[in-house]
């Protein structure tokens, strides 16, 4: 174990309004003469509200407020009414998410969430009575609109219904003038991407020309994303402290931190830290009257803990499994057991504390980030009364960060000072989201989507405009990249083919092409199909016979169209926000409250059968046990107890030989269908039951499987990321036991892939080229 001593921190006043910082006056300065304003101050001395001051600048102008998690959405949307309720400032603000806009269509004539989104933004009021808005007002009101990034990533790159994509696009792209973006660090590269193609195209159109600002907020700013801002030549001010004026330093200070005793232990598990401190806890709580939290990557751990610590009464969690309700009730507890939702940005609330709000914290952190953000959770002292009352901090982390600190033999460290000594360690301490090649390949199809949809209806003659918008792209993403507009523009009109053919043969049950490009493309597709199934090539007139043969055949146009879904399947892939790949989930009745402070809940299937002994239930007898009524699922889970030891696995039947499997699977993104699920303990695959081990047979689940020889390579590259691989099982005609390869599922695929990409094209003997699906 080494104890240090974290000094407190104080930020500086602005000397002309006492009751602001002066990086919040700093940042409202900057956005004046910048068209994009970085807040990278430390976390907890109001960045948040440094970005609100310019909202009083602002008239007849809509405002953009992008958070990552609902959490910190509801924490923003209270803080922003406040600010604009103080300040008498003419806005309405929204808190827009899924659940809500499928609240407004059961009172509308439709329900299509992109014609209610587009009509929150043109006219609110059109909403006043549902949203409780201010219609008295005498002159009408701009909008604050608080969303996740998924809404704005939808709308932006055309995924709403086709009858609508067109007016979302057009509402968030020239209707807000200000748009602030929080926790800018939290995303991985291929949302920063996202978010890099809406600067390049307010840049091409000329929005940033001072007639939109862009905040973003980040406590530990992605050099990644400087580097790219760098390229796209965006005039652009990053604010930290250490590059304040030196005519600042003689201003008056405030504290905004407290002082931490930081305990770094050796133990494994954060379980068991917790337990060997039970006591201690418990004295922190009914003797010393403090407040604590517990903080993990994993749920599980948190559920676990929460039993561990049963005889704590007065404690509640914040996880995903929770409701919202039981979310907010948690954050008065005097315990708060949290996963990674309460990791950016989030500030627990407490009635009337005079005093920090938690005084004391235990969590694990493995990554830079994951551990400076929750330390950051404890102690902070921003607008308290109390500021004196030391705080106490027991992490978890990497053995090379004990090794550093013991090396320096320093007992105590300025907040910025540790900080940078972790940053010191990227080779051994890395941040989670360094994998950076997808933004070279796959970023540039993802951004030319929506450029191709606004394409489609642009005058010809206006296409030059386009062009140039995909060059600043390539410029940003891609310098050495040498695709061209026409080239992309072909990928995805292949790509929306497939789509086509796929969504005939679902309706009718046969082949079906309405139009030469249908009909051309299905010929393509039908070559390698061929060629997939080991042909080299395929002649013109064997090609003929074959077409001609599988439109009569129903089997063969079954085969077809699978090899075609699959290929559609993997681009679409690539448009989520998120995670590409979602599994199947269940309901849970839960009376020992394992999972969650509800009895009755919905989660995750793999966490579930994973972590949990369980009960398998039709839904009739569900209720009779749940005591109420159950939503539509395909699994009625009752959870007995905790579960451990377990690994989950997947098994497929290949029905090839090895050889073919792995020219057909291997070594890029792929498409995976009737996989089942498995679970190995001791090296053993158990059995489990069939309903379950079948629920992914008919999803088609985005991955990439790496051949055995290459495994070493994929080992290496994922160590010390936040990326992980599971287990498949391939049974192959040509072997009597099932051969085991290593899997990724779901977006990671493609980040995966675009590391491993030359050496994969190395191992096969071919120049590397730049590559897209």
């Amino acid at each position: 174990m080494i104890t240090i001593t974290l000094a407190p921190q104080y930020e500086k006043v602005w000397p002309d309004d006492p009751n602001w910082l002066y990086h919040q006056m700093r940042t409202y300065h900057a956005l004046k003469t910048q068209d994009l304003v970085i807040n990278a101050y430390t976390t907890g001395t109001g960045k948040t509200r440094a970005s609100l001051l310019y909202l009083r600048d602002i008239t007849n102008t809509n405002v953009l407020f992008i958070a990552p998690t609902n959490e910190l959405i509801r924490q923003h949307v209270e803080d922003i009414r406040r600010f604009v309720e103080k300040e008498r400032l003419n806005f309405h603000v929204l808190e827009v998410n899924a659940a809500l806009l499928q609240e407004l269509g059961l009172d509308r004539e439709t329900s299509r969430n992109g014609e209610l989104l587009h009509q929150l933004v043109k006219n609110p009021l059109t909403f006043a009575e549902k949203l409780h808005l201010d219609s008295s007002w005498s002159q009408p009101k701009s909008i604050i609109m608080v969303v996740n990034p998924d809404i704005f990533y939808y709308g932006m790159y055309f995924f709403y219904k086709p009858v609508d994509q067109r007016n979302v696009f057009e509402a968030f792209f020239t209707e807000f003038n200000y748009i602030v973006i929080d926790e800018f660090h939290y995303y991985n590269i291929k949302q920063l991407a996202n978010f890099l193609f809406f600067f390049i195209i307010s840049q091409q159109f000329g929005y940033l020309d001072g007639t939109r600002k862009i905040c973003l907020l980040s406590a530990t700013p992605n050099p990644q994303v400087l580097r790219f801002l760098e390229r796209l030549g965006l005039k652009y001010e990053l604010l930290h402290s250490e590059n304040e004026p030196a005519e600042t330093k003689d201003y008056p200070k405030i504290q905004t931190l407290g002082t931490i005793e930081l305990q770094i232990h050796e133990q494994e598990y954060l379980t068991k830290l917790v337990q060997e401190h039970a006591a201690l806890i418990r004295k922190y709580i009914y003797e010393d009257h403090l407040d604590g939290a517990i903080i993990s990557s994993a749920l599980w751990k948190i559920n676990e803990i929460n039993s561990v610590l049963s005889n704590i009464p007065d404690k509640g969690r914040i996880t995903g499994a929770e409701t919202r309700e039981s979310r907010t009730s948690a954050q008065y507890q005097p315990l708060i057991l949290a996963t990674p939702t309460v990791d950016i940005g989030f500030n627990f609330q407490k009635r009337r504390k005079e005093r920090q709000n938690i005084d004391f914290l235990f969590f694990d952190g493995y990554f830079q980030d994951d551990f400076l953000q929750r330390l950051g959770r404890v102690g902070r002292t921003l607008g308290k009364t109390i500021t004196d009352q030391k705080s106490y901090a027991y992490a978890l982390t990497d053995p090379v960060v004990m090794q550093t600190l013991a090396q320096r033999e320093q007992q105590q460290y300025e907040r910025r000072e540790l900080a940078e000594l972790l940053r010191s360690l990227a080779e051994k301490f890395p941040q989670k989201n360094e994998l950076e090649k997808y933004i070279n390949s796959y970023a540039i199809l993802e951004a030319f989507y929506p450029i191709y949809q606004v394409n489609r209806v642009m005058p010809p003659h206006l296409e030059h405009l386009l062009q140039e918008l995909f060059d600043s792209v390539k410029k940003v993403f891609a310098p050495g990249s040498t695709k061209q507009f026409w080239q992309m523009r072909q990928l995805i009109q292949s790509y929306e083919t497939r789509k086509q053919l796929v969504f005939n043969y679902d309706r009718h049950k046969k082949i079906l092409t309405d139009n030469a490009a249908q009909e051309k493309l299905l010929r393509e597709e039908l070559a390698l199909y061929v060629q997939e199934q080991g042909q080299d090539s395929v002649s013109p007139s064997l090609l003929d016979q074959l077409h001609n043969f599988m439109m009569a055949d129903g089997q063969l146009q079954e085969k077809v169209i699978t090899f075609i879904r699959k290929r559609y399947l993997i681009t679409r892939a690539l448009f989520h926000f998120r995670e590409s790949f979602q599994g199947p989930t269940a309901v849970v009745f839960d009376p020992k409250h394992l999972l969650s402070e509800n009895s009755v809940t919905r989660y995750d299937l793999f966490h579930l059968i994973l972590h949990f002994h369980y009960h398998l239930h039709e839904r009739k007898r569900f209720i009779e046990l749940a005591g109420c009524d159950a939503a539509q699922s395909d699994f009625y889970l009752e959870l007995t107890d905790f579960e451990k030891g377990r690994s989950l696995t997947l098994i497929y039947e290949a029905e090839l030989t090895q050889k073919d499997f792995e020219r057909q699977f291997c070594n890029e993104p792929t498409i995976m269908h009737t996989l089942k699920i498995g679970m190995l303990q001791n090296q053993a695959i158990l059995p489990i039951h069939p309903e379950i081990s079948a629920a992914l047979e008919k999803l088609y689940v985005p991955c990439l499987i790496v051949k055995r020889e290459d495994r070493g390579r994929l080992f290496a590259l994922l160590k010390k990321k936040s990326i992980f691989y599971r287990k498949l099982f391939v049974s192959v005609d040509d072997s009597g036991t099932p051969l085991e390869y290593p899997v990724v599922l779901g977006t990671a695929a493609f980040f995966v892939y675009a590391e491993l990409y030359s050496y994969f094209r190395m191992k096969a003997k071919q120049e590397p080229e730049y590559w897209i699906v």
